[in-house]
């Protein structure tokens, strides 16, 4: 099965010097003015940003306008350098550059007799007034020193405003929260690490996990994003993995947690069961540092998170061998290694692979025997390649190739029919199992900007983009049941009368709908720095934002029958039980046959599950407005207040809801 997704972003963004569109995915920016002490422009004069801990250095020179700006910085601390013949050399200590920040830095130079340097170190500016968007940036600092329960570093986006979380309700996601914006359900976040699509394109959220001690920073909008963001209509997590420097460098850490720490949970007490033993240890660390001084580098992190833990069951005295304790055991190792490369003063490289590889038990619960439930893993790989040029001073191109695989797979522990009882004891295989998700995806990413000057200091910036994604295998399988007859007894007898009997088809899907094309998404915005020192910034905007449709959204069911591959081949149900031709009731183990008249689907098919779609699905859209305002109240304090409103339609739900169907009347649900 194949699936391609293209998205094609032609962006021409057009505005005067204030609002520059030299925003990147992975980099930052710094721009701003040399004047001198009368503050008449200096053209000629020469400003250098250099990374002590890597080597990095990056010069360009004033135009006639006086104004520099230096793309594409690789994100971190600086030292500015700023100097001119006849003037005091001007050296910025420690200039903090966070992930598409574009950082305004204004200088003024003095005449100088003799040759005289003028260090100045202070707090890099709070607020970027460059900037109209919403959200935050979650730096390393952050990343390294907050409490963070499970050491999943998207946990973190909840110290941005607006930003809450909620556990993710995909099974292969199960150990996964969500962060949640304005009343989404995070799966509609589009995440990005090193610029590459990081998005599980069957059930939407967050694809593979990264060890913690490899994220270096993420910068998380939540509203007003560009138009370079696409595919996402909740959010975008923009996260950049960390570097070697020029020192070798490295960290180590374990935890571990028993039962000596937690409470008995309400299921062992109603079981009457003591508290069960429970052990989780996570362990793993960090190591980089140059391969060529000043050059090349390398960094590589592990993490492995080992838990061991029991689950209580209780048939409520069914079967009595089949109560007790049952080991649920968690695993989940994380890796990854990166090269980066200062390739000449004006090319950066970097590239990168990670491997994420977990398995638990599935579906678990009280009330199922162990044979019940199933076996779930889950890989994944990716493989990143980063390299942004710029070409002068005025011009940048940024380039992003990566290939990341997924696959998961549930698998039955058992072939015997299922058998539900009155008081929810369930017995044989689990209706949802076997299922497998594979997801093999290719991205090529280009980016192209340039800044032309005009009268005045008043100039113009321009961006073009594409992003083209392919899927060749985006496929799905759920047997839902089709290793045998499934049966829903009327009471708690094994031997009791069936009120139910149902089996279903294999189901396969690879989507094949036609594509949607005509999502066009504007946007406009305005930052005003309303007394021009950077201390109170005003921001508004408004845009369409468009989701990518994961197959999971409400349509994998109507697809699966699209294709002929899903429904339900056999059902047969009363409420008052089901009864053989002599009238007797009908019991487990007896021939379908006694039943087959009261069948209530045909078994020669066509399979058409209850759910339906048109070939043509549309993608989901908001609509949002927002109107906010910052002041820095001290050096280390930043007050934000923003207005928020999201309108969502075209919502890929089974039904549409709040429409007028043919009699008439209004369905809302």
């Amino acid at each position: 099965m194949r699936r391609s997704l293209i998205a094609v972003l032609l962006i021409l963004c057009c505005g005067v010097l204030a609002v520059p569109a030299f925003a990147q995915q992975t980099t930052g920016n710094i721009t701003g003015r040399v004047t001198d002490q009368q503050g008449a422009a200096l053209p000629g004069v020469s400003v250098t940003a250099k990374q002590a801990e890597t080597g990095f250095t990056r010069t360009v020179v004033t135009d006639a306008e006086g104004l520099f700006r230096l793309t594409a910085l690789p994100i971190g601390k600086f030292d500015v350098v700023v100097e001119m013949a006849g003037f005091a050399t001007l050296e910025r200590k420690d200039v903090v550059l966070n992930v598409s920040q574009t950082l305004s830095l204004d200088v003024q130079l003095k005449l100088a007799s003799v040759s005289e340097t003028v260090t100045v170190t202070g707090e890099t500016p709070l607020l970027e007034t460059t900037s109209s968007s919403v959200g935050g940036v979650v730096d390393v600092n952050k990343i390294e020193n907050l409490p963070l329960n499970g050491r999943q570093f998207a946990n973190l986006a909840m110290t941005v405003a607006g930003v809450a979380m909620g556990f993710h309700s995909d099974p292969t996601k199960s150990t996964q929260q969500s962060p949640q914006i304005a009343g989404g359900n995070g799966r509609n976040v589009n995440y990005q690490i090193d610029g590459g699509d990081n998005n599980d394109d069957t059930v939407g959220g967050l694809l593979q996990l990264f060890p913690l001690e490899a994220i270096q920073e993420f910068n998380f909008i939540t509203q007003r994003y560009k138009a370079e963001y696409g595919r996402s209509n909740g959010g975008v997590m923009n996260i950049v993995t960390k570097s070697g420097t020029n020192a070798f460098k490295g960290s180590f850490f374990t935890a571990f947690r028993d039962k000596s720490m937690n409470a008995r949970t309400e299921t062992e007490i109603l079981s009457n069961v003591p508290k069960q033993d429970y052990k989780r240890y996570q362990y793993g660390g960090s190591f980089g540092g140059p391969i060529v001084q000043n050059r090349v580098h390398f960094f590589a992190a592990f993490e492995r998170t080992q838990q061991d833990k029991n689950a209580t069951v209780n048939t409520l005295g069914m079967f009595p061998a089949k109560d007790g304790t049952y080991a649920v055991p968690y695993r989940e190792n994380l890796f990854t290694v990166k090269s980066s490369m200062n390739v000449t003063p004006s090319q950066f490289l970097s590239v990168r692979y990670g491997r994420n590889t977990n398995s638990q038990v599935y579906g678990i619960s009280t009330r199922s025997v162990p044979e019940n439930w199933g076996d779930s893993t889950n890989t994944f790989n990716s493989i990143n390649l980063n390299h942004n040029w710029v070409l002068g001073g005025s011009k940048l191109n940024e380039f992003i190739f990566q290939y990341a695989d997924f696959a998961n797979y549930i698998l039955a522990r058992t072939g015997d029919p299922q058998q539900t009882f009155a008081n929810g004891v369930v017995i044989g295989y689990n209706s949802n199992t076997p299922q497998t998700t594979i997801q093999h995806k290719f991205q090529f990413r280009d980016d192209f900007s340039w800044h032309k000057t005009g009268w005045g200091g008043l100039g113009h910036d321009f961006k073009v983009g594409v992003n083209f994604i392919n899927e060749p295998k985006l496929f799905v399988t759920f047997n839902s049941g089709s290793t045998d007859y499934s049966y829903t007894h009327l009471d708690n007898n094994t031997n009791g009368p069936i009120s139910g009997v149902s089996r279903s088809k294999v189901q396969e899907w690879g989507p094949s709908s036609r594509e949607d094309y005509n999502n066009i998404q504007p946007r406009v915005g305005i930052a005003w720095d309303i007394r021009g020192d950077g201390k109170d910034l005003f921001r508004a905007g408004y845009g369409i934002y468009y989701d990518f449709g994961y197959t999971n959204a409400n349509i994998l069911f109507p697809g699966l029958s699209a294709q002929g591959g899903s429904g339900v081949i056999f059902t047969a149900t009363n409420t008052a039980g089901l009864k053989n031709p002599d009238g007797s009731f009908f019991l487990y183990g007896q021939p379908i046959s006694n039943i087959a008249s009261q069948n209530q689907v045909n078994p020669a098919g066509p399979f058409f599950s209850s759910n339906v779609a048109v070939p043509r699905v549309k993608q989901p859209f908001t609509s949002q407005t927002s109107i906010g305002c910052s002041h820095e109240l001290s050096p280390s304090t930043v007050m934000d207040i923003d207005y928020v409103h999201v309108e969502g339609k075209d919502l890929g739900v089974r039904w549409p809801l709040n429409t007028i169907t043919p009699a008439g009347t209004r369905r809302y649900a």
